[in-house]
């Protein structure tokens, strides 16, 4: 049983490192480079290129790769990838009309360098985080959707119980803003269900009362689903593991301040609508009125997921 156990780790890891590699190959020549500079720097791959990997899907895989990056080291990974010639990428000069980003997502990003391969075509986001976590832009996506990343060791889902259903919560409240007319085309072409709150999808409503008064929304405290509520990554609602079940060493993770561990973030999605248990107001980990935030989570045991 015990070498049984150890066979199908051994292939869980060949799987998950075989997809996360030929993922990069879509955007750089030299994937093994990539991985030793994210690790350098606490870097993380986000945006529509982690959600492919969560759902497995390589079709949702987007021309444009998302790497997040802690402030401190946000010039050393731009300097890095520049330097490396066999990486072939060009800085691209900054556009005087910038397609904008969400509101939320864009006060929590410090500068913005943008990289073509030349020899994929594709290209390449660093966007540098206002504070010492490359996760907080991640965290303040507009969509749950989006609140993934995977890591040169380990990956992680905010919400995997919806992400993994194609199910996505909105952020409110989003403003207008073009970005996200291109974030939820893509979601919709991609079969996904958005709402803005949880309980709206019939299978969820039915576990809770309805609220009794019009400005409540039923409380999905206990799945972890209620916006009002306080997450981070690693809580019991959230899917976090590595990709070397037995082999990975997260005393060396944590010592390498490599995500999770290190600065991590607590976040909230925030609506419009409070939720009928008040959780803004007795929530352990943000308090009132704060969306997101970089924590220190102390004596954080990573929680290994399965994903179903």
């Amino acid at each position: 049983m015990q070498r049984s156990c150890r066979l199908l780790c051994a292939h869980a890891k060949d799987v998950l490192c075989s997809d996360r590699d030929r993922l990069l190959y879509h955007y750089v020549p030299d994937v093994c480079a990539l991985i030793t500079v994210l690790v350098r720097t606490r870097a993380v791959i986000g945006g529509f290129a982690a959600l492919s990997y969560i759902l497995r899907d390589p079709s949702l895989c987007p021309t444009n790769l998302d790497i997040f990056v802690p402030m401190s080291t946000g010039n050393l990974l731009v300097q890095l990838l520049h330097e490396d010639h066999n990486q072939h990428l060009q800085i691209v000069p900054p556009s005087p009309h910038p397609l904008p980003r969400p509101a939320i997502t864009r006060a929590v990003i410090a500068r913005t360098t943008t990289f073509v391969c030349r020899s994929t075509g594709r290209t390449i986001s660093i966007f540098s985080s206002s504070s010492e976590t490359a996760l907080e832009p991640i965290a303040s996506a507009p969509v749950t959707a989006l609140v993934n990343w995977l890591s040169p060791h380990t990956f992680g889902c905010g919400y995997p119980v919806l992400t993994l259903n194609r199910r996505s919560i909105v952020r409110l409240p989003l403003g207008f803003d073009l970005s996200l007319i291109r974030i939820f085309t893509h979601l919709a072409r991609h079969d996904f269900s958005v709402k803005v709150e949880p309980h709206r999808w019939a299978d969820w409503g039915c576990r809770v009362s309805p609220s009794q008064t019009a400005w409540q929304q039923p409380c999905l405290r206990t799945w972890y689903l209620c916006p009002d509520q306080g997450r981070f990554f690693g809580d019991p609602g959230s899917l976090v593991t590595t990709y070397d079940l037995l082999g990975t060493d997260l005393h060396n993770l944590r010592l390498l301040h490599q995500a999770p561990y290190g600065v991590a973030v607590a976040w909230r999605l925030w609506t419009i609508r409070p939720c009928t248990s008040l959780c803004t107001l007795r929530d352990p980990f943000l308090p009132q009125n704060v969306t997101v935030l970089p924590v220190i989570v102390i004596e954080q045991t990573l929680q290994l997921r399965v994903m179903i």
